[in-house]
């Protein structure tokens, strides 16, 4: 299942984007295949509506679409251009199957795993913030909340326990 809605998954998921900006991606021009990033449209309701943001991508996802490109060259412009509800009723018949929760299996959960991801691994909240397009830090700052596991071990790597 190398085909599109896999490199839709993979690009939520490495870019912690709305399902709704990425379907929007123009893969003629809003990907710098050289410099690995995806240039993704804001799309929330504030003063930032309508800006863009370009966000770093790992190497492996442009990649992927490179190699889809390459292999089907017909899709070129097209490539993300996708039902917005058929992706969602796929990825949640996918995560049922994978064992997920219901409440969990929807798109949007690979936006707060890619902000929790980034924040674990010591990100600073203002980056995470730009990554995510927010336009409060307020809203990214709720993904700071620690267990009381991660409080634990902070702790103790610290020589504090």
């Amino acid at each position: 299942m190398r085909g599109r809605y896999f490199i839709v998954y993979l690009t939520l998921r490495l870019t912690g984007a709305r399902i709704g900006e990425v379907l929007m991606v123009d893969d003629t021009s809003d990907i710098d295949f050289r410099e690995q990033m995806i240039r993704l449209p804001n799309l929330k309701r504030h003063k930032h509506k309508g800006e863009v943001r370009w966000v770093p991508v790992p190497a492996s996802l442009i990649g992927e679409i490179a190699v889809y490109l390459t292999e089907h060259p017909e899709m070129r412009g097209k490539l993300f251009k996708l039902d917005d509800r058929n992706f969602r009723r796929t990825f949640e018949k996918i995560a049922l199957e994978a064992g997920l929760p219901r409440d969990l299996a929807h798109p949007h959960i690979l936006r707060h795993t890619r902000a929790v991801e980034l924040l674990k691994r010591g990100v600073p909240v203002a980056a995470v913030q730009a990554l995510l397009g927010h336009a409060s830090l307020a809203t990214t700052a709720a993904y700071l909340r620690l267990s009381g596991q991660d409080i634990k071990t902070i702790l103790r790597d610290r020589g504090l326990l």
